[in-house]
């Protein structure tokens, strides 16, 4: 049986940590920023090829400058500002859309990695603050914030010379739902709430589009409580679940 602890870190080392991925993301540059936007996002399927290039230009100045707003990033040009707002507002351009060459490059990677590979998952909080107003948006935290969730997969490379993270294997961004009640202002039955969707089957969507490795290789899944389900592990697949009940592998 593995087992995991977790050390409380003090404030200073918080700091000093915080303070290192500050200059870490400062001192980040790619070195041709547009033939790596273009490798990553140059087969989007937009709808319209114009789509794509455009994708690819703003991409690139993204990563040209990936600590500054959107207007900074499109160098002060309003024009080009304009352009970006309506490519993410097109129709045909959504998150998958555009991800999805990128899962696609990182999957290839994966199958070509000898031994075995982290799939990582967890989710993260998108904090749009106290602004009801906004269609769209769920509880997150205590529930008098509103935001979304993104659900994401990491392919990592876990020991040896080679420790590195491949690359992206798929995303999903999900919005809470307040729990319905009855006409009467009622919870609903115990009946009601085992036939709604559950938030956990984000978790079981990731993994079945991250699908099967090939005969031979072993991906290890690593989730936390909300994966600890039985419909969440497949044949040659270990599920980690740091966290949860139990530690389960599916052989």
């Amino acid at each position: 049986m593995a087992r995991l602890s977790r050390a409380t870190p003090s404030c200073e080392e918080e700091e000093d940590k915080h303070t290192a991925k500050e200059n870490l993301m400062d001192g980040w540059k790619l070195t041709d920023p547009l033939a790596w936007a273009q490798e990553m996002f140059g087969a989007a399927e937009l709808g319209d090829p114009r789509r794509t290039r455009r994708l690819v230009r703003v991409a690139a100045q993204m990563a040209a400058d990936p600590q500054g707003s959107l207007p900074r990033e499109m160098g002060g040009n309003w024009a080009a500002l304009k352009a970006a707002y309506r490519l993410v507002r097109a129709d045909g351009v959504t998150h998958e859309a555009i991800s999805r060459p990128v899962w696609q490059q990182t999957r290839q990677q994966v199958e070509q990695e000898p031994g075995v590979v982290l799939v990582v998952h967890d989710d993260t909080e998108v904090d749009d603050g106290y602004r009801p107003a906004i269609s769209g948006f769920g509880p997150i935290g205590n529930g008098t914030q509103r935001g979304f969730f993104v659900h994401t997969v990491l392919a990592v490379v876990p020991r040896g010379s080679r420790e590195r993270v491949l690359g992206l294997l798929h995303q999903e961004a999900w919005v809470r739902q307040s729990a319905p009640r009855q006409a009467d202002g009622s919870k609903q039955s115990s009946r009601e709430r085992r036939e709604r969707p559950r938030e956990s089957e984000v978790w079981t969507r990731a993994v079945e589009q991250v699908g099967s490795p090939p005969a031979g290789e072993v991906w290890i899944h690593v989730a936390d409580r909300y994966a600890d389900m039985g419909s969440s592990a497949r044949p040659s697949e270990i599920l980690v679940g740091p966290g949860a009940r139990q530690y389960r592998c599916a052989q």
